[in-house]
């Protein structure tokens, strides 16, 4: 079963939501969806030799900063 939780990008505000190229406007987002796809994503830019930071604050539901 999916799990969702609120787009990081829009926070799903309905005015921010229309906009919000992360959730398409859903206003929220899959995590394991987003979490494979970012994965993906990191694998080809190692591969690519470029260095990639871990950031899981569109996994967390703590800011970064905490």
């Amino acid at each position: 079963m999916p799990e969702f939780r609120p787009c990081p990008a829009c926070r799903g505000y309905d005015l921010e939501r229309r906009w919000c190229h992360v959730c398409d406007g859903r206003g929220v987002v899959d995590v394991e969806a987003q979490q494979k796809e970012r994965a993906e994503m990191v694998k080809l830019l190692r591969a690519a030799g470029i260095e990639v930071r871990d950031q899981p604050w569109t996994t967390t539901t703590k800011p970064y900063w905490q």
